[in-house]
């Protein structure tokens, strides 16, 4: 009877081992599936949406602990849910993308229309023979010197944004409309119409992004 008894432990022990050696293959290509899938999409949505790219590290590590620790049925289970997961949070980034993208261009167009506009001003009163009263040269030299930063700053504000550097971006993008402000103010140009309207589509536009941002 005794005999019977240990050959039924063995024989159990051996099959619990036969069943988890069963399991772990098909553990090993679920998590090198979630490991792989995600390899390609964590840089970006650690830039894009960092708290949803930190859970798909926590479920990896999850997967990871399982395995090591022999639970292969539960590693199938849960490392095979995790790809479906990173496919809806490429989605969600695609959509991040595509709103910065559209708000960037009404700020772009904004901003630039409005260097366009204050940098034809200057260009008229650098030439001028007579400036206009309570404009003095010293004033006209330091707009061409300020229109000249706000222009670099632009083009950094664009180089920002075509390396997703969002916030720097934006950051860029204000300085410029502070200093477009100045320049109008130190050479007192009335461009009402633009200003509003400039300012208008700006602030929509930051609104968009910075939302966007805190999400």
């Amino acid at each position: 009877m005794r005999n019977l008894i240990k050959v039924s432990v063995v024989v159990l022990a051996v099959a619990v081992a036969a069943a988890c050696a069963s399991q772990k293959g098909p553990a090993e290509v679920a998590l090198k599936a979630a490991q792989d899938a995600w390899a390609g999409v964590s840089a970006e949505a650690a830039k894009y949406v960092p708290d949803q790219a930190k859970s798909i590290d926590e479920a990896l590590k999850a997967a990871q602990d399982l395995f090591a620790k022999g639970d292969y049925a539960a590693v199938v289970k849960d490392a095979a849910a995790i790809p479906a997961r990173i496919a809806d949070l490429q989605k969600t980034i695609q959509t991040k993308k595509d709103e910065w993208t559209a708000a960037w261009r009404t700020l772009d167009s904004a901003l630039g229309s409005g260097l366009t506009a204050v940098q034809t001003k200057v260009d008229e009163l650098a030439t001028a023979k007579k400036l206009p009263k309570g404009v003095e040269k010293a004033a006209v030299e330091g707009a061409k010197t300020a229109l000249a930063t706000a222009q670099q700053t632009f083009a950094d504000a664009k180089s920002a944004f075509g390396e997703g550097n969002y916030e720097a971006a934006l950051a860029s993008a204000e300085q410029v409309k502070k200093e477009l402000a100045r320049i109008m103010t130190d050479l007192k140009l009335e461009m009402p119409v633009a200003v509003e309207a400039g300012k208008t589509l700006t602030e929509a536009a930051e609104k968009t992004i910075e939302g966007a941002l805190k999400k």
